[in-house]
Order: structure tokens, then sequence, then C-alpha cells
């Protein structure tokens, strides 16, 4: 799938570097470069669709009344700290919109936890995920 972003003032369609340097931008974080490189490819090579595998269950976005699948690219080589995921959704025309940067830091009772740095402004997710909360997925 494609990312739309700026540049300056000029929407684009980032290449993977540009995605990667998006991320870490929204990120804050030393999120190492394999890392970050890996999670942007994976969500570039995605084949979109609502029906496409890997959706996490539970978690919806909804795009203009219809509700969206959520999927997540991560790796975590290194350590929470240098990890990196993101989660995002297929908006619709082969277009990715990213939701929540962060990290995978561990497991708990209800299925893996992530560290959230980022929360796109438009989304607060079902859980209300919020930058700086950790967030449990089924």
């Amino acid at each position: 799938m494609r990312v739309i972003g700026m540049i300056g003032q000029t929407p684009t369609t980032f290449s993977a570097d540009q995605l990667a340097a998006h991320i870490l931008a929204k990120s804050g974080r030393a999120i190492s470069q394999a890392n970050v490189n890996h999670c942007a490819n994976e969500i570039i090579s995605h084949p979109g669709g609502n029906n496409a595998g890997g959706a996490i269950n539970g978690v919806s976005y909804n795009n203009q009344g219809e509700a969206r699948a959520i999927y997540h690219a991560s790796r975590n080589r290194g350590g929470p700290a240098a990890g990196c995921s993101v989660f995002f959704a297929d908006a619709g025309g082969g277009t990715a919109k990213l939701l929540a940067i962060g990290a995978h830091v561990g497991t708990a009772a209800g299925g893996p936890v992530y560290e959230l740095d980022w929360v796109a402004q438009d989304w607060g997710g079902s859980r209300r995920w919020r930058a700086g909360t950790r967030v449990t997925l089924p």
C-alpha cells in the first residue's frame, strides 16, 4: 500500500526511506534503523483490503462510516527500546492510514503489550489509545 505524507507543502507518496524517516520523526525515539526500515517495507508491501490477513481482532478504524481492519508491522530486534511497531489501516484506494507508532514491550494475560509513542489525532481507537500509554491487544 502507499502512504501519502507531506514533504514541505506538497502531498507525496512516500518511498520506503521517506516512510522510515516519517516513522522515526513521529516516534521521537531512537528506533533501530533496521527495525524501522523493516516496518516501512512491510507497510508498503501490504496487500491492503479489509480482508487481508493479519488483522488485529477487536480493533477497527472508522473511515467515513465504514469500519476498517487494523494491521500492524512490527520488529523488535534489540529489545523494546530499539523496537518498532506501526499500526495502520487500509483507508481505501490502496492507501495506508498510519494510526499509531510504538514498540512491543512484553506480554500480559490479555496478549501482547505495546507502548505507544505517537497516535494519529483523528483516531483514538476503541480502546482510547494515547501517546505515552500501553495497550494490550487480544
